[in-house]
């Protein structure tokens, strides 16, 4: 498993690299925040749920990057932040329910 994260380091590295080459405006959230994304739903999450916790955010916006934190360290604890936002959400449903 670590060998993968590492792999998929090395990966998106070369991403965000090719991205600054093209010159392109923002690659550094935007690699960022899809990685998050990505984590997310492969954690279950769906699309749907991913927009209601981040409220019209971007996912840096919503979940900062840390400095020098990689990319998938960072999707890992975005994803993590994400699941206890989404549960706080549920928690103030209920209570407004009862």
């Amino acid at each position: 498993m670590r060998e993968q994260i590492r792999q998929d380091d090395v990966a998106l590295s070369g991403a965000l690299a090719a991205s600054v080459r093209r010159g392109q405006r923002y690659p550094v959230p935007r690699l960022y925040g899809r990685a998050a994304f990505a984590a997310a739903v492969e954690d279950g999450f769906t699309p749907d749920e991913v927009g209601r916790v981040l409220a019209g955010r971007r996912v840096v916006d919503a979940f900062p990057v840390w400095g020098g934190e990689s990319v998938s360290s960072y999707a890992h604890r975005a994803v993590s932040e994400m699941m206890m936002a989404y549960v706080a959400q549920d928690d103030l449903a209920q209570d407004f329910a009862n």
